[in-house]
């Protein structure tokens, strides 16, 4: 895990009122994203993603991004490998 990246993404949801919650693996995924989901249906959480243009996503691929979180626009580009079904 990189500690640096970690504390960026907790300042970052301090400095937006928001959270943070880290997933070690994509059985934890799951859970956080329904969390989320909740939050945006009470409004709570305000979030937009864009995946970089024409990226298809198949397993084993690097999927390339940018989210922008909260009220005041802060943005963060992200980048993962898309795992196996």
């Amino acid at each position: 895990m990189n500690t640096s990246a970690v504390k960026v993404l907790r300042e970052l949801s301090t400095d937006t009122n928001g959270s943070y919650a880290s997933a070690n693996d994509a059985t934890q995924l799951d859970r956080l994203l329904q969390n989320m989901g909740t939050a945006r249906a009470r409004g709570s959480c305000r979030t937009q993603v864009k995946v970089k243009e024409g990226a298809t996503i198949t397993p084993g691929t690097k999927v390339t991004g940018e989210v922008t979180i909260g009220s005041n626009g802060a943005k963060a580009t992200f980048e993962f490998v898309a795992p196996a079904k």
